[in-house]
């Protein structure tokens, strides 16, 4: 099987994540059109576009609007999952020896299927204690990249848990925080 890492790069704000791919024809589906499509969904306030929505890397894609963005594509054929491992971490070295910040899990995830055909489990705001509520907050506010300070946390976590506010789901806190903060 073939197994793809491509590595999404944007040199203005010094930051990557690698995609992993087993497809063929992967250059279909894994591209900055691609993802900055996803990425526009995350905001759609749909209990559907949470997945988006909790994902960095499509945070901080929709952010810079798909803008500065580049890929390089490194193909392996028939590697086990040990080699595939080893060579995820030499390219997570390889970029943060350039002073890249990665903005996504450097975990290597095997595809397993697992989840495939079962619902997304929902992030119910009003489910979120005000530690849980902070600590997403400063994930949000990264992704806009932007500065902020402990009252912006605390602003944003408060947004989320006031019922008042009306932001249900995490596609929708996304949404308002994206809208504060990076226009």
């Amino acid at each position: 099987m073939k197994t793809t890492f491509i590595v999404f790069k944007n040199k203005e704000h010094m930051i990557y994540h690698i995609w992993k791919s087993n497809q063929e024809n992967w250059k279909q589906n894994v591209s900055v059109v691609n993802a900055l499509s996803k990425a526009k969904y995350s905001t759609k306030g749909t209990y559907s576009a949470q997945p988006t929505a909790s994902t960095s890397f499509y945070r901080y894609m929709l952010t810079t609007l798909g803008k500065g963005w580049e890929t390089e594509a490194f193909e392996y054929d028939n590697i086990d999952t040990n080699t595939a491992k080893n060579e995820l971490q030499e390219l997570h070295s390889l970029y943060q020896s350039d002073e890249y910040k990665c903005i996504s899990d450097e975990k290597f995830r095997e595809i397993s299927g697992k989840y495939a055909g079962k619902k997304y489990k929902e992030m119910l705001t009003a489910n979120l204690t005000f530690k849980r509520a902070k600590e997403w907050a400063k994930k949000l506010l990264e992704s806009c990249l932007v500065d902020y300070d402990d009252s912006d946390i605390i602003k944003v976590a408060k947004r989320a848990i006031i019922q008042k506010y009306e932001l249900h789901n995490l596609s929708q806190w996304w949404a308002w925080v994206y809208e504060e903060y990076t226009k």
